[in-house]
C-alpha cells in the first residue's frame, strides 16, 4: 500500500504542477522521450508493417539524435526510449548509446532509464550488443529492455509474420536474464 500511495501522491503532485505551470505560463519540460532510431525490421508484424518501408526509409544520424537531445529543454529528462523497427539492427547502436552516456554526464543529470524495445528475433546479436551497452552505461542509469510478445507459440509467430519468432524471443529473454 505504501508504494501505491506514494505513486498516487507523485502523480497528483505532477498533475497539480503541470496545471499550475500552464495557468501561469511557466514552461514545462518533458520527462520522457521516445525516438525512432531505425525503421529497419526483420519482423513482418501485422499491426505495424514498418518493414514495408525497406531501405528507402531514412534514419536520423547519431549526430542528429545527440543534437536533438542536447537541447536544454531536455535537461529534466528521466527516461529515453529508443525504438524502431528493430533498434538492434542499427549497426551503430553501441556508439549511439555511448554518446548518450557522455551527453547524460554533461546535460541530462536526471536521466535514470534508457529503454530499448526488441522483437527478439536475433538473440545472439541482441545479447552481444546488450553486453556492450551495459559496459558503456556502467551503472549510470538503468537499461530497460522491452521484449515484445503477442501470445504464446504459433499465435506470436502469426502476429510477427515469422516462423519460430516465439522460440527466438524466448531464447532472447533467457539470454538476457543471464546478463541481469
Amino acid at each position: 500500500w505504501r508504494q501505491y500511495l506514494r505513486t498516487l501522491v507523485q502523480l497528483a503532485t505532477r498533475a497539480i504542477h503541470y496545471r499550475l505551470a500552464r495557468r501561469c505560463g511557466w514552461p514545462t519540460y518533458p520527462r520522457a522521450v521516445t525516438i525512432t532510431i531505425t525503421r529497419r525490421c526483420n519482423s513482418r508484424c501485422q499491426m505495424c508493417q514498418i518493414w514495408r518501408l525497406g531501405r528507402q526509409a531514412e534514419e536520423l544520424s547519431r549526430q542528429e539524435i545527440i543534437s536533438f537531445l542536447s537541447d536544454p529543454h531536455f535537461a529534466a529528462l528521466v527516461e529515453l526510449d529508443l525504438t524502431g523497427g528493430e533498434p538492434f539492427l542499427r549497426p551503430d547502436l553501441p556508439q549511439l548509446v555511448a554518446e548518450v552516456v557522455r551527453l547524460a554526464d554533461r546535460q541530462l543529470p536526471r536521466l535514470r532509464t534508457l529503454a530499448l524495445a526488441t522483437n527478439g528475433l536475433e538473440p545472439r546479436l541482441i545479447n552481444g550488443v546488450v553486453r556492450e551497452l551495459l559496459a558503456s552505461i556502467d551503472g549510470r542509469f538503468d537499461l530497460a529492455l522491452v521484449c515484445s510478445l503477442d501470445g504464446l507459440g504459433p499465435v506470436h509467430d502469426r502476429s510477427r509474420g515469422v516462423a519460430g519468432a516465439f522460440q527466438r524471443q524466448y531464447d532472447n529473454i533467457t539470454g538476457l536474464q543471464q546478463l541481469r
